[in-house]
Parts: structure tokens; C-alpha cells; sequence
């Protein structure tokens, strides 16, 4: 997989165009047709994230991880002030980032609650005990239904190298 080099410049030009897509932890940034950003306020955020997402992409359950990234912007807390007196205190903060492979979404006819549950049972058996698998936490990468969301997820059992057969009907 080619990964694109990290540049501020390209981050706020992806940003103006309107091209992110916000979840509870995390920003996406659809960076290129095949590549995304996740970007974090936390750095052990965006470290959890992109280790258990790397766990999941070594078994074929989720999108593949690539760079990690740090940078700081102008910060402020509100964007609904009204007059000077009101103005947010601005201050620069610290980002942290990292690419993945961009995972298409499900279209809304299609279904995903059996294939939900199998890769829910998949996550498991790789020591991911992920506590909010819906909808909107799963894309499709080559056609195949993948976990893209890690911020509500524990680690159970990990064992590094392990690897489950991900097309396996069974679970025991």
C-alpha cells in the first residue's frame, strides 16, 4: 500500500474542503481514494486506536495502519461568540494522527447484521472485545466487512502474532 507523506498544509486544505467526517474521539480525513487520517486530541488515544486496528488489520478485520503524526494549531473552545468581550481563549494544542486504509461504507440497503456478528466474534478471537460494533463502526475494504472504529474497545487477550483464519465460519 503506497502512504502519503504527512503535511499541515495538506491536513488544512483537506479540512477547508469540508472532507472529515467526526466520531467521539476522532476526526476522519479522507486523504487520497485509498488513504484516510484519524486525528486525536489524546496521543494514548490515537496509540490504542492505531495498535488495536493494527491487530485487527494483521487478521483481515480491519483497514491497515500506516504513519503516525503529531502537530500543533490554534485552538480556541467555542465558535459561537458573539462580540470580543465573548471571544474564545486561544491557545496551540497538540494533534495526533495517523494514516489508514479508507474503508468505503456499507451502502443503506445493504446488510450487515449477520456479517456484523461474525466479525464481532473474528475481533474476539484476536483478544478485541469491541463494545460498540454498529453501522457506522464497520466499512467494506476489497468488498469485506471490516471494523474502522476503535475508540470504545478493550484488548482481552492479545497474543501478538496470532492470526485467525478471517473467511472461517466457526468460532469454538
Amino acid at each position: 500500500m503506497y502512504w502519503p507523506k504527512f503535511s499541515e498544509a495538506g491536513l488544512i486544505k483537506k479540512i477547508r474542503k469540508g472532507r472529515s467526517r467526526n466520531g467521539v474521539t476522532c476526526t476522519y480525513i479522507k486523504w487520497t481514494k485509498h488513504v484516510g487520517l484519524k486525528v486525536f486530541t489524546s496521543k494514548w488515544a490515537r496509540d490504542q486506536c492505531a495498535k488495536l486496528q493494527g491487530i485487527a488489520a494483521e487478521n483481515k478485520l480491519g483497514p491497515k495502519v500506516g504513519e503516525k503524526a503529531q502537530f500543533e494549531v490554534l485552538w480556541g473552545e467555542t465558535d459561537d461568540w458573539d462580540s470580543f468581550e465573548n471571544a474564545p481563549q486561544m491557545r496551540m494544542k497538540k494533534l495526533y494522527c495517523y494514516f489508514t486504509e479508507h474503508a468505503d461504507r456499507p451502502r443503506k440497503y445493504q446488510r450487515t447484521g449477520k456479517k456484523r456478528r461474525d466479525l464481532e466474534c473474528k475481533l474476539h478471537r484476536v483478544g478485541i472485545d469491541h463494545n460498540d460494533l454498529h453501522t457506522e463502526n464497520v466499512g467494506l475494504v476489497n468488498g469485506k466487512l471490516v471494523c474502522i472504529d476503535f475508540d470504545y474497545v478493550s484488548c482481552i487477550k492479545c497474543k501478538p502474532g496470532e492470526k485467525v483464519n478471517p473467511d472461517a465460519d466457526s468460532y469454538s
